[in-house]
C-alpha cells in the first residue's frame, strides 16, 4: 500500500500532522482538508513520484516580535488604519468573504508584536471589532462562524495587551483581562466620550460574553 499526499509518496510511519503541516499546506490554500491517495504499491509498474521518507524536526520556538518584526510597518504606515476602516465597511461575509478573509489574516500577523498591538488600542480597534463581531454572530453560515472565530482571537489579543500595559502603570490596581475589556475601547477617550459610548460598548461586551458560554463555543478548541 501507498500513499500519495501532493503527488508524493509518503511513507506510512510519518505522523499525519507533519505531513499536513510540511507536504500538504505548503501547496494548497490555509485550513483545506488533505487529499490522500491510496494505491497498491508495484500495481501499475514501479512508481515514479518523489518519495517523503522523512520531515523536519520540529523547530526552536521563536521570538514572535523578531519573526514577525516586519510588520510593525502596519503601524508606521497607517496600514492599520486603512484596514480598520475596511473592515468596518464590511456588510457580507459571503459577498465580501475574499476581502474579509485578507483583512483578518492580516490582522493576525500585525497581532504577532506588541507594537501594532499598541496601536490598535490607540485606534479603538476593538470598538469595531466588536460591531463587526455582532454582525457575524447574526448568521449561522459557515463564512459568518469563520469570521466570527477569527475576530474573537484578535480581539482576545487586544484586550490581554491592554491588561498588560495596566499592570505595566499601574501594578496594583490592574485589572484582570476580562474585566479590560469594557474599558478597552475607550483608551484614548476623553470622560465625556466614555460616557457617551459607554452603553453601546457594554451591550457589545455583554453579546461577547454571552457567547463565549455558548457549548458551540466551548467546545471549539481553535478558538483558544
Amino acid at each position: 500500500m501507498e500513499l500519495l499526499v501532493c503527488g508524493k509518496i509518503i511513507k506510512l510511519d510519518l505522523p499525519i500532522g507533519a505531513v499536513y503541516e510540511q507536504v500538504w499546506a505548503k501547496e494548497n490554500p490555509a485550513d483545506s482538508p488533505m487529499v490522500v491517495i491510496f494505491r497498491l504499491q508495484g500495481l501499475d509498474g514501479e512508481a515514479t513520484e518523489p518519495i517523503v521518507d522523512q520531515l523536519e524536526e520540529d523547530r526552536e520556538e521563536v521570538d514572535p516580535e523578531k519573526e514577525y518584526g516586519f510588520c510593525s510597518i502596519l503601524a508606521e504606515c497607517g496600514g492599520l488604519a486603512a484596514m480598520l476602516r475596511q473592515l468596518g465597511q464590511v456588510a457580507d461575509f459571503d459577498a465580501q468573504g475574499e476581502l474579509v478573509g485578507y483583512l483578518l489574516r492580516l490582522f493576525a500577523h500585525a497581532c504577532k508584536i506588541r507594537v501594532n498591538r499598541r496601536a490598535l488600542l490607540e485606534l479603538k480597534a476593538v470598538d469595531t471589532m466588536l460591531s463587526v463581531l455582532r454582525m457575524a454572530f447574526s448568521q449561522t453560515r459557515a463564512s459568518y462562524v469563520k469570521a466570527a472565530q477569527s475576530l474573537l482571537l484578535l480581539i482576545g489579543q487586544v484586550v490581554t495587551e491592554y491588561a498588560v500595559m495596566l499592570e505595566e502603570h499601574h501594578p496594583a490596581t490592574a485589572q484582570p483581562v476580562a474585566s479590560s475589556a469594557a474599558f478597552v475601547t475607550s483608551t484614548a477617550a476623553g470622560p465625556a466620550a466614555q460616557q457617551a459610548k459607554s452603553q453601546p460598548q457594554q451591550s457589545h461586551v455583554a453579546m461577547v460574553l454571552e457567547r463565549l458560554t455558548t457549548p458551540a463555543v466551548r467546545r471549539t478548541p481553535r478558538w483558544w
